[in-house]
């Protein structure tokens, strides 16, 4: 699921993307911000997105293809981009 969130009130604009457990990836949440900042949870262990545990020097790389292909797709390319690998 594409989340999406236009800058308001000063914060930047944000592109995530919400995962459930599928056998091949687990229950998560990986957000983009306008510039630099990213965030990725595993919901499962951490439903209140309390911990951020992105790490730049290891980026969640599926997650990161399936929100560039979500945020540029269109008609029914979007059901491939949104359901993953």
């Amino acid at each position: 699921m594409l989340l999406e969130a236009a800058a308001a009130r000063g914060a930047p604009t944000s592109y995530g993307i919400r995962t459930v457990d599928s056998g091949t990836t687990k229950k998560g949440k990986y957000v983009e911000y306008e510039g630099t900042e990213r965030e990725l949870y595993d919901l499962g262990a951490d439903p209140n997105e309390l911990t951020n545990i992105y790490d730049p020097n290891a980026p969640p790389s599926d997650l990161v293809l399936r929100l560039h292909d979500l945020k540029g797709c269109t008609g029914t390319g979007c059901f491939t981009a949104e359901n993953g690998p």
